[in-house]
């Protein structure tokens, strides 16, 4: 008899443990399916963010590719002393715009705005001198037109005179 009441508390033991283990696995799992979720998530915020959802930093990079291409832009070019554009040179401290530029290269075929001030005028796109460059390089906004990029150091945005 002692032998079956020592069994059945054996028994009992076990199996209270093994419920206890049950209930530690069953909370395991519940924090493991949490963080799973949680990652999920994170990643369906990612790609939310990625897609250009206005109040991220990929939708205000968007919202800046949206803006309007200038008539007449032909891309951001090299320059140096020698000078791409080498005609009518005209410097305003205070800043320039395109139209003053336009203006001012009547007659020309080509204009370049270049550090926020200058401009130049010429009839000839020499890109084996002076190649194209990345957009990137011509990253200085106009003073007078802060929509528009005015150049850079050593580097023309190029439009057609018209």
């Amino acid at each position: 008899m002692r032998y079956l009441v020592v069994l059945i508390l054996a028994l009992e033991i076990v199996f209270v443990s093994s419920l206890n283990e049950e209930k530690n696995l069953e909370k395991w799992m519940q924090r493991q399916m949490d963080h799973r979720y949680a990652m999920w998530e994170k990643m369906a915020n990612i790609v939310k963010a990625l897609r250009g959802s206005d109040n991220t930093m990929m939708g205000k990079i968007q919202q800046l590719k949206k803006i309007p291409q200038v008539t007449g832009y032909i891309g951001c070019f090299a320059d140096d002393s020698r000078r791409h554009l080498p005609s009518n040179f005209i410097e305003l401290r205070k800043g320039i715009t395109l139209a003053q530029c336009r203006k001012h290269c009547k007659g020309y075929k080509y204009l370049g705005l270049q550090v926020r001030v200058q401009c130049f005028c010429g009839n000839r796109l020499i890109q084996s001198r002076y190649p194209q460059k990345s957009d990137r390089e011509c990253n200085m906004r106009c003073l007078e037109e802060p929509s528009m990029m005015c150049g850079g150091f050593w580097r023309n945005s190029v439009y057609t005179v018209q």
